[in-house]
């Protein structure tokens, strides 16, 4: 009885290798590969919203590298961020001094997108 169960899971085994060669020779195989793209993107975002979330209330060292273009916040990074492939903590620009190049403590308050809003 076993034998069986495993001679039928070969079985099928080959049968599906055998289907599988036959999609492929009729170029399906990009569509399946464009619909996995999209698949593994939304399930990144969800992992990396799922990330940052978990950030919401910490406190964390910030690096302050510029002001956004209407001053509104300052622009940085945490110990934690990469340059080009992380997202950036902006923090309410509240006091009007010049915090640029320089580290302070923040309190991180929400998420939008890869990116986290934090105050002083």
């Amino acid at each position: 009885m076993l034998y069986n169960l495993f001679l039928s899971a070969v079985q099928t085994v080959l049968h599906m290798r055998w289907a599988f060669a036959k999609i492929a020779s009729f170029s399906i195989v990009p569509i399946i590969s464009n619909n996995y793209t999209e698949i593994n993107v939304k399930l990144q975002q969800e992992i990396a919203a799922e990330k940052l979330k978990s950030q919401v209330g910490k406190e964390l060292e910030v690096l302050i590298e510029t002001k956004t273009f209407d001053s509104k916040y300052y622009a940085g990074r945490s110990y934690m961020d990469v340059p080009d492939i992380d997202g950036l903590i902006y923090i309410k620009n509240e006091n009007k001094e010049d915090l640029e190049n320089q580290f302070i403590k923040c309190k991180i308050t929400d998420v939008k997108g890869y990116d986290l809003i934090a105050q002083i």
